[in-house]
């Protein structure tokens, strides 16, 4: 995938369902800026790629993915209020569940700190990848 801005044969289009009542209301808002950012993942993909070989450290397969669900759904809940919960944190989602629960807290610790502003961009992917 290449950096924006997109042209040509390639250029993206965005697709979210109207019809899946999981997307009603304001989590059809999450779920168009997930879907967007999509397009704008592969520096952070790198990133935490980068990072992992510096460590010698082995990420899941597709983290990057659920990284991506985090940062929507807390950037879209820090627009919203406190009362909005993010759709992968929605027990009925099950994308924080299961053998990808560890994957929370993580985020949580270490990736928050970036989204709040507190730490640079590279600190953060470091702190991620070493809790692998």
């Amino acid at each position: 995938m290449s950096e924006p801005p997109f042209t040509g044969p390639h250029t993206p289009l965005i697709t979210v369902s109207s019809e899946d009542p999981g997307y009603a209301t304001d989590t059809g808002l999450e779920m168009i800026f997930h879907e967007a950012s999509h397009l704008l993942v592969d520096n952070v993909q790198t990133a935490l790629e980068t990072s992992a070989q510096r460590q010698a450290r082995k990420l899941p397969d597709l983290f990057w993915h659920f990284l991506l669900f985090y940062t929507a759904g807390h950037l879209v809940r820090e627009r919203l209020g406190p009362g909005y919960v993010p759709y992968a944190e929605r027990p009925a989602n099950t994308i924080f569940f299961g053998r990808f629960a560890a994957y929370l807290p993580i985020l949580e610790r270490a990736w928050q700190a970036y989204l709040d502003g507190r730490v640079d961009l590279e600190p953060a992917i470091d702190a991620v990848v070493a809790s692998f």
